[in-house]
């Protein structure tokens, strides 16, 4: 038997207690470490969600894949670094600011304010000052209106950022910027009394725009390609462009192109002008059902190796029907319906595309179209307040020549033309079947006038249209002074019917189908 005395066991009882505290607090340590570690985890965890999200901002931010270093830095070691600048603008009473306003937007164009980091959509007569930068999309173009300058046009799939002289000395002091990352940058502005024009800062060069002399203007155009090399033609004026290699002079009628490493080639005399051949001036071209063959016809007097022709529904050439690079100088077109066309013709020699032709228009229509004139022009001899009237009206319905009568079966048809805006909408024809014996042929014009939106929708809207069940008609007649009377003016559709003897109101129009003409 084992017997413990009471001095071994109160020795014992501190041991017992040390143990515990030691295994209580090697707990706590664990226990802590663990919770630090969770905590650990989630802190990065949170910087990977918060860096993810900033990045996708930043890419919703930047419009058609722009990188960042594209606005932080678009000129080269021989520009002044656009990080100088930062994103935000910043005031300075020694530097000009660039100013300017957007003229006309052609399709999809960004714009991003020197204040702002998010791009949005550029809108007409929005101001632009230092620090704003613009972009286009595909087959988009902008027109900026540079203050007491002049204007300069920025082609598709550019970036160009505004900006004030960072104190670079190869520019005048008080001379505007203009940074080009990639895109098409053209222009007529007027010099200042310094002579300056503009300065343009590209990825591998900066060029300084001139007049010949003080208030004079000069004509450019300018090209960086994505792989950032570029060229440079003046049209009018003069230049100096600052290359990796130096300083290059330019004259009126003379270009240089810069490659991507800033190298310069040498300088070079672009080609002459064109000179159109057909169709000739406002020539106008008429067809009765099927579109014609249109031929261009160009030529050029000096050598070239290609030509640039576009083919616009507008005068400005930005709603193109075609943009071409062509060997020979024609151009052919068989799918022309009624319409103004404009068109315009460059030389190319190598990469110097010379100055463009005169915009030169073209005039196509069916041969229907001048009777529909001719309709109209005898309607006002009958009537001058159908004149006032066909101006009101949303859509006016022409039927030059409507043909009633027959030997066995009466009947009427007619062809016309609904105008709309002064322009030619579609084409009609109009048929009205009668049984009787009716001998001899009676040739009449109607005009109706659709003097409410309404009424011209519900006409548009339907594929046959028939007088009396789709619409009703009240039939103008000529009153005193050749006044239409008050309630008729009133009415949603009011109809015209004239021969060369003069206004037709004692008849009616029930019962006329109206249907559009197949294409």
């Amino acid at each position: 038997m084992t017997i413990i005395s009471p001095r071994s066991s109160r020795g014992a009882e501190p041991a017992a207690n040390a143990a515990a505290v030691y295994h209580g607090t090697a707990a706590l340590f664990l226990a802590g470490r663990r919770q630090k570690s969770l905590e650990f985890g989630l802190l990065i965890l949170a910087i990977a969600l918060a860096a993810g999200v900033i990045w996708g901002v930043v890419r919703l931010a930047l419009p058609g894949g722009t990188a960042p270093s594209e606005l932080r830095g678009i000129a080269g070691g021989v520009s002044a670094p656009i990080e100088q600048r930062g994103l935000a603008r910043t005031s300075t009473t020694m530097l000009p600011d660039f100013e300017g306003s957007i003229a006309k937007i052609h399709r999809t164009v960004q714009m991003r304010a020197g204040s702002e980091l998010a791009w949005s959509g550029a809108e007409v007569g929005r101001a632009l000052h230092t620090e704003d930068a613009i972009q286009t999309l595909a087959e988009a173009s902008v027109v900026v209106k540079v203050k007491n300058r002049g204007d300069i046009s920025i082609g598709e799939n550019s970036l160009v950022v505004f900006e004030a002289n960072a104190n670079d000395t190869f520019m005048a002091a008080h001379t505007a910027v203009a940074s080009v990352a990639h895109g098409v940058l053209t222009g007529r502005l007027k010099a200042g009394a310094d002579n300056d024009v503009l300065g343009i800062r590209l990825p591998n060069a900066t060029v300084r725009l001139q007049g010949v002399s003080p208030g004079q203007a000069a004509d450019f155009n300018l090209q960086v390609n994505r792989d950032k090399s570029a060229s440079i033609v003046i049209l009018r004026g003069k230049a100096q462009v600052r290359a990796r290699n130096g300083v290059t002079k330019l004259g009126s009628g003379e270009g240089i192109q810069i490659s991507a490493d800033g190298g310069r080639a040498e300088r070079q005399s672009i080609p002459a002008v064109p000179v159109l051949v057909e169709p000739v001036a406002n020539q106008v071209i008429v067809y009765h059902k099927e579109p014609p063959k249109v031929l261009f016809r160009w030529q050029s007097g000096t050598p070239v190796d290609d030509y640039h022709f576009v083919l616009a529904k507008d005068r400005d050439l930005r709603d193109t029907l075609a943009d071409e690079r062509l060997s020979d100088g024609t151009y052919t077109r068989a799918d022309l319906r009624t319409g103004v066309y404009y068109w315009k013709v460059t030389a190319r020699r190598g990469w110097l595309e010379g100055a463009p032709t005169s915009v030169a228009v073209v005039h196509v229509e069916r041969d229907i179209d001048g009777r529909v004139r001719d309709a109209l022009t005898e309607l006002y001899q009958h009537s001058e307040a159908a004149r006032t009237m066909v101006a009101q009206a949303k859509g006016v319905l022409v039927f030059p020549n409507v043909i009633k009568g027959g030997l066995i079966l009466g009947g009427e048809y007619g062809e016309g033309a609904l105008m709309s805006g002064g322009s030619v909408v579609d084409y009609y024809t109009m048929k009205l079947a009668s049984l009787g014996l009716q001998i001899g042929a009676q040739r009449r014009k109607v005009i109706l006038l659709f003097m409410t939106s309404e009424a011209y929708d519900g006409f548009l809207n339907s594929s046959a249209w028939k007088v009396g069940v789709d619409g009703s008609v009240t039939v103008a007649g000529s009153g005193a002074g050749n006044a239409i009377d008050t309630i008729t003016a009133q009415k949603p559709i009011v109809g015209f019917v004239f021969s060369n003897t003069g206004l037709m109101f004692n008849l009616t129009l029930e019962g006329s189908k109206i249907s559009r003409m197949p294409d």
